[in-house]
């Protein structure tokens, strides 16, 4: 629950966003709550599409290390590099994994919030 301005430009009064109205003028105020959550719950459909984008394109660059280490075992000219590189890209999808996760998990309250919201 958060705090929010009253809509009314002559109330300025501090309101849940929670509330159905301002306590001290009456103008509705859970719109706002609303158009805020769906806000939100949009900037995070975002985030993971980006995050989505981001793995792929990591997928693709081990997927093309892979094939470059095979060919570099062959000619004995393998270094810790690659490898390194390798385990470093793992380990930034497993992050990103992670992190799409937790935006999941934020949608589906704010999911819920807006399901509370909208009765």
């Amino acid at each position: 629950m958060a705090m929010i301005k009253c809509p009314e430009p002559e109330c300025n009064n501090m309101v849940s966003d929670q509330a159905a109205t301002c306590p001290k003028c009456g103008r509705p105020v859970r719109r706002i709550g609303v158009d805020r959550l769906r806000f939100e719950y949009e900037k995070r459909q975002r985030g993971i599409q980006a995050l989505q984008t981001k793995i792929a394109r990591l997928s693709r660059e081990r997927q093309d290390m892979y094939d470059l280490d095979d060919k570099m075992l062959k000619s004995d000219n393998y270094t810790a590099d690659a490898m390194n590189r390798s385990i470093s890209i793992s380990d930034e999808i497993q992050g990103i994994e992670e992190e799409i996760s937790t935006a999941e998990a934020e949608m589906k309250q704010i999911q819920q919030a807006l399901d509370a919201a909208e009765c």
